[in-house]
């Protein structure tokens, strides 16, 4: 009967989201059903870094090195997904075959080599391979990344290639590209134009750094929206219907002149002198924006004046981002600019105000729960180390019924373990980053425990009774950061037992048997609080588990005469990795090590340097 519920297929796939890269590396060897089970996903993630050959690695589970030579990645081309090449320095890299058409996402990183004059064959060779691999893989390609390229062709120059990926997806037939990336890049002539064509098809962009330049029509877009807000300020302080009708009108004519109609995320960092100009010309071009990130670096007066007349008036902001949910980044304005940004926000569309509570007040603070608290769904804290940040975090737990992501340098123990305190009603919370102060020294007034040890049980079972109820959590982050030993003062020490969450049974560990769904555990702890029967009943709970953190350390000495080290227990990794979970030795890494996509980048190019 299961014979008949599930094939084989199908049960290999669910195994394989429980297997590290060399368990399924190996396991394709057993047999043929098992090879076409395990290496489709083993081959989907390709990185590859060319230094005068064809070098580079399969990322996949924990992403060990490979060699593979060109003639293996012709054999699977067929089953790879995404491709990143770093660098540029053999023309047959892009030599994959006529399989290779199933490509979701490409990156490409370093210039295009046009050398006329020492090997232009060379260059011909390569311009056409890449632009081959390109163009065969336009009707399945999604996302786009080009970083540290040069796309500058004059026409005096013959013999150099005049292409580039966004002529082919901005002339192109039968694309649908949704996101590009375009880091430190510089764009001249009509592959500029090539590359404005391509925005106005594409749901997300992210330009960092470089020169792109401003598309074409800018005077043109200048004069109209000069015309729609005289209109709009003309019909504001007049009731003549004909001015109404008339600045309606251009307003219309505005809304369907916009330039990027399907845009939907953008970042963008460009230096002062052109800020005005990309907001006119290119922010204020996307009708339906959810998510703007913006350079912090533009702080000019004027600027600031021009981002909050799109934000603060009602009829321009409808004209503009009418969806807009969030702003990243928002150090640019000062508090008076987001107290007014918080009351003149449209109710129910405020979602992430992380870049906001840096220098927040208790009346922003205030008046944000007020207006906004049905709505939001991530906030951080983390930048704060003033003590309000505890009863803030508190506040929005307990009145933001949709949040999905918290963080906070810490809270205070003292509302948690308070009968009359009211419960958390964000129960559908995803991803958890906060340290728990468990010090009686931080009640207010101060308590002084006679039986510390009891009372600390009593009081982590309270803790993990209300982390019980988050029944969507994948994300849990629950340790003491060294970097933050200074804002809790030197009277501290890591030592204290009683400043720490212990993860234990013998604490109330089975407050959270429930929490089925968590993905990734950081917690610290002492060596002596964890028990192996702590181990075996997460592994039996947490059946989603895949990374594992913990503060129980021991002292290690390198080897060849090195320096001491803090490394897990190694009895706890290997049980832990026993049931194919990562617990990791170092006692460093943390999860913004793990979440971030850019921190991730940075040790894949450390890795094949």
């Amino acid at each position: 009967m299961l014979y008949q519920m599930w094939l084989w297929p199908e049960i290999l796939y669910h195994l394989s989201e429980h297997l590290t890269y060399h368990e399924l590396s190996r396991l394709s060897l057993v047999c043929h059903a098992w090879n076409n089970a395990f290496a489709p996903i083993l081959w989907a993630n390709i990185t590859l870094g060319c230094q005068g050959r064809c070098r580079g690695h399969v990322t996949g589970g924990e992403g060990a090195d490979r060699t593979p030579s060109l003639k293996t990645l012709q054999a699977r081309a067929s089953w790879i997904r995404s491709i990143a090449y770093h660098g540029h320095r053999d023309p047959h890299q892009f030599l994959l075959g006529p399989q290779c058409r199933y490509l979701h996402s490409l990156a490409l990183r370093g210039s295009i080599p046009f050398n006329t004059t020492a090997t232009p064959q060379f260059d011909k060779a390569y311009s056409d391979s890449c632009r081959d691999l390109i163009r065969q893989n336009r009707t399945t390609l999604r996302h786009l990344t080009l970083t540290q390229m040069t796309f500058n062709t004059p026409k005096n120059r013959i013999g150099v290639p005049n292409w580039s990926p966004m002529r082919i997806f901005a002339f192109g037939k039968y694309t649908d590209l949704r996101t590009l990336n375009v880091e430190w890049c510089y764009v001249y002539g009509q592959h500029r134009e090539a590359l404005w064509a391509l925005c106005g098809r594409l749901e997300g962009l992210t330009i960092w750094g470089g020169s792109v330049g401003l598309p074409e029509e800018v005077w043109n877009r200048r004069q109209l929206r000069d015309k729609v807000n005289a209109a709009i300020s003309s019909s504001a302080d007049d009731n003549n219907n004909n001015s109404a009708i008339a600045g309606q009108e251009i307003t219309e004519k505005w809304i369907t002149s916009k330039r990027f109609p399907r845009m939907v995320e953008l970042n963008i960092s460009v230096s002062e002198r052109c800020a005005e100009d990309y907001l006119h010309c290119i922010v204020a071009q996307c009708p339906r924006l959810r998510r703007l990130e913006w350079n912090p670096r533009s702080t000019t007066t004027l600027f600031v004046d021009l981002m909050l007349e799109y934000l603060t008036n009602p009829k321009l902001r409808a004209t503009t981002w009418p969806d807009l949910e969030c702003i990243g980044r928002a150090e640019i304005f000062g508090q008076d600019h987001l107290l007014q940004l918080i009351e003149t926000w449209p109710v129910g569309k405020l979602l992430n105000v992380n870049g906001w509570l840096f220098r927040a007040t208790d009346v922003m603070v205030k008046r944000l729960l007020d207006l906004h608290s049905n709505s939001l769904r991530e906030v951080d804290m983390s930048l704060r180390k003033e003590a309000s940040s505890w009863e803030w975090m508190h506040r929005f737990l307990e009145l933001c019924p949709m949040l999905e992501k918290v963080k906070c340098q810490a809270i205070n123990l003292q509302p948690l373990v308070l009968e009359n305190r009211p419960p958390w009603v964000c129960e559908r919370l995803q991803e958890w980053e906060i340290w728990i102060d468990m010090d009686p020294r931080s009640f207010v007034p101060p308590m002084i425990l006679d039986n510390g040890l009891k009372r600390q049980e009593e009081w982590c079972r309270k803790v993990f009774e209300r982390l019980g109820r988050f029944r969507q959590l994948r994300v849990l982050d629950l340790s003491w950061k060294p970097s933050e030993m200074g804002y809790y003062g030197s009277t501290r020490t890591r030592k204290e037992t009683l400043a720490l969450l212990h993860f234990s049974l013998r604490t109330g560990l089975d407050e959270m048997s429930k929490l089925s769904k968590l993905k990734e555990v950081y917690f610290q702890g002492q060596q002596t609080m964890l028990r192996r029967s702590d181990v075996r009943w997460m592994v039996k709970h947490w059946i989603n588990l895949e990374v594992i953190q913990g503060g129980s350390f021991s002292e290690k000495r390198e080897p060849f005469g090195g320096k001491k080290k803090k490394v897990w227990d190694f009895e706890y990794c290997r049980m832990f990795e026993q049931h194919h979970i990562r617990a990791s030795s170092e006692f460093g890494p943390y999860p913004s090590d793990y979440l971030n996509p850019k921190q991730l980048a940075r040790l894949a190019e450390a890795d094949d340097e």
